[in-house]
């Protein structure tokens, strides 16, 4: 269901754009008032969509757009769109990846500094060149763009043994909601220029400014890249084994565990392993020995090409096409997820739906895919008791996919204690006519 603004305001914005900028002509593209369905958020129809060429246009378009107070939804390649509540209204939608294509990569230095329309494939590939690459891995990352990347902020497996999102950036350069340029960080590792205020827009969904750029660490590529895949019969028993292995000297890169919802059904542990070759083979050893490896129902160890290829599809978990269906992510203490674990799936099972659950022990997260369509209500209750179960155990719940018209009807973010206050003071310093994203963020930031 597409939600339309009243006629004389769309024809007004678009004749106030063309107006202005006119002087920008053959600078960008614009999509024609056919195809604007494609670009709907949450079946709210944009006015207009932009896609400028340079970054100049880019800043004139936001300061239009602030001084009419229309709003703007920055828009990398839309993959993730449906991440957020249901935008306030949608008037500007403006794109970034035909922005002029920078890499500016320093190999010697282990930097680089990339345009936020750059697909982040493109970017690895680059840096492949050189033998390197950014320690990014979110969802759908080959074809999603750096700016994208960094306002959703949905860490990969890799976070597990390298480190967060933020964790990877140095520097940023950002177009606020008036048009001005701002510049935090450096391109060097070693940098004490100005407040790291990047930081903010790290997961601000766009809500704080739009990204132009951002400079990265790089980190040379692994010799090897190897991945046990191992057969459990019973959450418990997947729980011990890895704790013990977070307790020994051979933590994995990464670790994913596929719970199945079907009884009798092994559960599928993976865990990564890179670095040297001499280093790989040995923590392999070490794992092999505290996971009774000779044990398992099925195991397997894929290496190479083998190994690099499983994880996209545990990164991707839950965001390939599925019809609509309800997507759910869980963060908590990493002591916790076991617990957390255990009772969503028997609340699951209590319910007679058809699931498939993914964890990662050692980061504290879980995504809950429901595989069936549901009706409103059912959504309701689903969402009311799994976040009830938690915020009991100190965590909480967002909701990264559901039907636009279930959504209308409710928040995917999980409620803010006093941190709620600080971050609206932060978004009316930023952008103090609510012109970037209005409505999507958390409170209805």
């Amino acid at each position: 269901m597409l939600v339309l603004e009243p006629g004389y305001r769309i024809v007004a914005i678009l004749e106030r754009l063309a107006n202005e900028l006119r002087e920008f002509s053959g600078q960008y593209d614009s999509v024609s008032s056919a195809s604007l369905g494609d670009y709907a958020i949450d079946g709210h129809l944009p006015s207009a969509v932009f896609f400028p060429f340079k970054e100049e246009l880019l800043t004139s378009i936001l300061s239009l757009a602030n001084r009419e107070m229309y709003n703007v939804v920055p828009r990398g390649s839309g993959a993730l769109v449906e991440l957020g509540n249901c935008p306030s209204k949608v008037d500007i939608v403006l794109g970034t990846t035909r922005l002029e294509s920078r890499i500016d990569h320093r190999p010697d230095d282990l930097t680089v500094t990339v345009s936020s329309g750059t697909p982040l494939g493109v970017l690895q590939e680059h840096l492949a060149l050189s033998n390197q690459w950014v320690l990014l891995d979110p969802p759908l990352a080959s074809h999603r763009t750096i700016g994208g990347i960094l306002a959703t902020n949905l860490d990969g497996p890799l976070s597990l043994g390298q480190g967060l999102i933020r964790d990877q950036v140095i520097g940023m350069k950002v177009a606020g909601p008036s048009g001005e340029i701002t510049k935090s960080g450096g391109k060097v590792v070693k940098n004490v220029t100005g407040f790291d205020i990047q930081k903010l827009h790290i997961g601000a969904l766009g809500t704080l400014g739009v990204i132009l750029e951002t400079s990265f660490k790089v980190w040379p590529l692994p010799k090897l890249d190897a991945t046990l895949v191992l057969g459990y019969q019973s959450l418990s028993e997947i729980a011990n084994e890895m704790n013990d292995l977070r307790n020994s000297h051979c933590n994995p890169d990464a670790e994913e565990v596929i719970i199945s919802f079907q009884n009798g059904i092994e559960h599928t542990a993976y865990l990564r392993f890179m670095g040297s070759s001499k280093g790989v083979k040995a923590r392999l050893d070490e794992a092999k020995k505290i996971l009774r490896y000779s044990e398992k129902t099925r195991k397997e160890t894929c290496v190479g090409a083998a190994s690099v290829g499983i994880w996209p599809n545990l990164a991707n978990f839950g965001w390939e096409p599925n019809d609509g269906n309800l997507l759910l992510r869980f963060i908590c203490l990493p002591s916790k997820v076991f617990e957390l674990a255990n009772i969503v799936k028997q609340f699951t099972e209590k319910e007679e739906l058809d699931y498939s659950f993914l964890v990662s022990f050692g980061r504290g997260n879980a995504r809950l895919l429901i595989l069936e369509n549901l009706v409103s209500d059912k959504v309701y209750k689903i969402v009311e008791n799994l976040r009830g179960i938690s915020e009991s155990l100190g965590g909480y719940m967002t909701i990264e996919r559901v039907s636009s018209e279930i959504k209308l009807n409710l928040d995917v973010w999980s409620p803010l204690g006093n941190e709620l206050e600080l971050m609206k003071r932060v978004k009316n310093q930023l952008d103090p006519l609510n012109v970037l994203n209005k409505g999507r963020y958390v409170g209805g930031i």
